[in-house]
């Protein structure tokens, strides 16, 4: 079929089949770096900022333990504080209380993935845990020094260990954080390598598939020209044998042109011959008219003559 075809039609197959490589070439590219980019976009956009917010609640949850541990210590001291500094022990945890809610509520609104969603989800129970306990620990601590005692009891029974669960589901949820966004990085690094890959193998495949396109197109093309060149060739020999015949005619026509004009001359000459002839025949005719004119002349005289003669005779006769 493609023998078949002409030669603008096989330029123009063999130019789109080369643009059309290139053309998925292009693209594969594209989708690949768009993919990568996508990729490694999840580490600063969602994973990073997520780590940060993690560690930044678990600084949150160690500074409460330490106030917390802070407010243990100076309500079992002999010299216990005065309740003015219990106070502002209460207001340092107030303010970390807050701090952690705005960087919970700024955990929330980044994107995550539901492995992550999940660990938070624990994250905020074990911290719902620790700010009931501390509620009670700061509810004892404002009551007589005879209940001592009970504040102990809730902070190593109960407030230790929510505390702790709270920093054990933290740091698990920094690790998960951490792992996703390595195998994010690893994904991305071997979507870069797949992508390399597949480029280099479209290019190779539309080298060869060009070089194959151009290998059939130029032996098509060579054919096509080798035989335009034989037709060309076999028409300038027939031209030039066409040429040689009309030489020949051309030769035999000046030759008989020539015999022509000899005889056009010949009968140039004889005209002249035969005008000369006529012209005498004129001019003898001339002379013949003018002869036959005197003759008439000779003859009028002859016959008054003889008519005078015959009178005189019969005169003669008469006078007889």
């Amino acid at each position: 079929m493609f023998k078949s075809w002409s030669l603008k039609s096989k330029t123009m197959s063999a130019f789109t089949a080369i643009a059309f490589g290139l053309l998925i070439v292009g693209a594969t590219g594209a989708l690949t770096i768009r993919k990568v980019a996508s990729q490694y976009a999840v580490i600063p956009g969602q994973d990073v900022p997520n780590i940060v917010n993690v560690s930044d609640m678990r600084a949150d949850a160690w500074q409460m333990r330490v106030l917390a541990n802070r407010l243990r210590t100076e309500l079992l001291a002999p010299d216990a504080q005065t309740p003015n500094d219990i106070k502002e022990l209460e207001k340092s945890m107030d303010d970390v209380l807050l701090n952690y809610d705005k960087i919970s509520k700024s955990y929330e609104a980044l994107p995550s993935r539901a492995s992550e969603d999940a660990e938070f989800n624990l994250v905020k129970s074990t911290w719902l845990e620790v700010q009931s306990n501390l509620k009670r620990l700061r509810a004892v601590a404002h009551k007589d020094k005879a209940e001592i005692k009970e504040f102990d009891e809730i902070f190593t029974n109960d407030y230790r260990s929510s505390a702790t669960k709270n920093l054990e589901t933290l740091e698990s949820l920094a690790l998960l954080h951490k792992a996703n966004a390595q195998k994010a990085a690893t994904d991305a690094s071997e979507s870069a390598a797949f992508g390399n890959w597949l480029a280099l193998g479209v290019v190779v495949t539309g080298f060869f598939s060009a070089l194959a396109t151009g290998f059939l197109f130029s032996a098509s093309l060579t054919k096509t020209l080798s035989g335009l060149s034989e037709r060309l060739k076999n028409g300038a020999d027939s031209v030039a044998g066409e040429s040689q015949k009309i030489a020949a005619s051309s030769s035999q026509l000046s030759a008989s042109t020539t015999e022509q004009a000899a005889a056009l001359q010949e009968t140039v000459s004889s005209v002249d011959e035969v005008s000369a002839m006529i012209n005498k025949n004129a001019d003898n005719a001339k002379q013949s008219q003018d002869v036959a004119g005197q003759s008439q002349n000779s003859a009028s005289k002859g016959r008054e003559a003889v008519a005078g003669l015959i009178g005189s005779i019969d005169e003669i006769s008469q006078s007889n």
